[in-house]
């Protein structure tokens, strides 16, 4: 995310192939996302979809990089199923991901946006506190007591 708009790029090892080529992909992305484009901590060669949208785009945009048919064909949809915005699928992702249980009222609140206060932070992680991430906080502008 930037003051552009959004740009996302993904990797499915098993839709992975050697005839794709990452220049492909990234031929028509705005120069506002060339940051995203090259930075090494994305592996930028390792790519099997790349969208992006600006914040006057009214569609996700797309280099048309042909693919083999199939439902799922450069393995978007299984990698960005769990992006749905829904709370009950970021709450079966995230324990999984953490392999501990993730109380649901502690995501309503902050899908919400609710100010975040020492309870809320301790019933996801009981060795935090608000004042641990305060740095955190200011960075991306969260609201916390």
């Amino acid at each position: 995310f930037n003051e552009a708009g959004c740009f996302l790029k993904g990797f499915s090892h098993e839709h992975w192939s050697d005839e794709l080529h990452s220049a492909h992909f990234y031929k028509e992305v705005p120069d506002a996302f060339a940051a995203g484009v090259s930075e090494p901590a994305f592996s930028p060669e390792y790519v099997t979809f790349c969208l992006w949208a600006t914040y006057d785009d009214t569609a996700w945009q797309n280099a048309a990089v042909k693919f083999l048919s199939g439902d799922d064909s450069d393995g978007s949809a299984f990698l960005l199923s769990d992006l749905d915005g829904r709370i009950e699928t970021y709450q079966r992702f995230a324990s999984q991901y953490y392999e501990e249980r993730i109380p649901l009222g502690a995501i309503k609140s902050i899908y919400a946006h609710c100010d975040l206060t020492d309870e809320l932070v301790k019933s996801l992680n009981s060795k935090l506190t608000v004042s641990d991430m305060k740095k955190d906080l200011s960075t991306i502008g969260y609201p916390a007591e």
